[in-house]
């Protein structure tokens, strides 16, 4: 028998803001590496320069349980052409629990 998986049933998403960045921050602190991380000035420059892209989830009771970061570009086209398909390029994905 298979283990159940997780479900974030209940579970929105909105529009990344200042509210979320200091616990989006910490997320990031605690799953990348010093390096990797984004600081708190990257993700604020992520949120006024690529907002549509920059999503967090919350639970019902308002708390962050995950965040989603794509990316944006100045070229007519954003994404990568696999064959004839055009795909977004997410530079975060993340559910935190």
């Amino acid at each position: 028998m298979a283990a159940q998986q997780p479900t974030l049933v209940g579970t929105c998403m909105v529009p990344m803001s200042e509210k979320y960045l200091q616990q989006v921050q910490d997320v990031e602190a605690a799953l990348y590496p010093a390096d990797e991380a984004a600081s708190a000035e990257g993700l604020e420059f992520r949120m006024r320069n690529a907002g549509d892209f920059f999503h967090v989830a919350l639970d019902q009771n308002d708390s962050l349980v995950g965040y989603i970061c794509g990316t944006t570009t100045k070229k007519d086209a954003l994404g990568m052409l696999f064959g004839n398909r055009l795909f977004l390029p997410i530079c975060s994905s993340i559910v935190h629990r």
